[in-house]
């Protein structure tokens, strides 16, 4: 039993009329949940970090070049946030992303990735992407979620979104390749928009 508890003294020693408690230790697969969560995951949103992002799509790609499927990569930025930070504080701010991120995980399958790589900027990955249009379809339910009216504290706050999109392997075969691509896209969408 020793091998599954740690001894914890009380006293200078235990045989001199200290006390010997026992008490189980945490699972080894316990204490790497533990730090696993909070290493991967944006501590705003509860969505996805920059990291685990990286390494889903790695091994999404994996995958892909085992089975053929496609799949495509989303850059997202809000369009009008900062004046929600300069107007109403970024206490408002966080609650808007918190939302948004709600709105993008209600839109999105559960085997798909969404992340917040920070500030107002998500990334999301779909796989099993048939077609463009497939892909086209997500944007439009996420950009109508997303531009839904915000509803806080007796204000009502108006957002767009702009979103790019990248295929793997059509544009690109690498990771870096492929946000690169979703983002110079996003930010052809967002100037078509101004």
């Amino acid at each position: 039993m020793v091998d599954d508890a740690a001894a914890v003294f009380a006293g200078a020693r235990a045989d001199r009329g200290g006390s010997l408690q026992l008490r189980p230790l945490q699972p080894e697969p316990c204490r790497a949940r533990k730090l696993f969560y909070p290493a991967n995951h944006d501590r705003l949103t509860g969505l996805a970090n920059r990291s685990l992002f990286y390494d889903r799509l790695q091994h999404a790609i994996s995958r892909f070049n085992r089975s053929g499927k496609r799949l495509a990569v989303l850059f997202m930025d809000m369009d009008r946030f900062k004046p929600v930070n300069d107007t109403y504080g970024h206490a408002t701010g966080d609650r808007v992303l918190k939302l948004i991120a709600e709105r993008i995980k209600t839109e999105l399958r559960t085997e798909d990735t969404v992340a917040r790589l920070g500030g107002d900027e998500f990334v999301a990955m779909l796989e099993d992407v048939e077609s463009h249009r497939q892909a086209d379809k997500v944007v439009e339910r996420l950009r109508a979620a997303i531009e839904r009216p915000y509803e806080l504290d007796g204000h009502t706050i108006y957002l767009g979104v702009s979103i790019g999109i990248a295929y793997y392997p059509e544009d690109g075969l690498l990771i870096d390749e492929l946000l690169e691509v979703a983002d110079r896209k996003m930010y052809g969408n967002k100037s078509a928009q101004a």
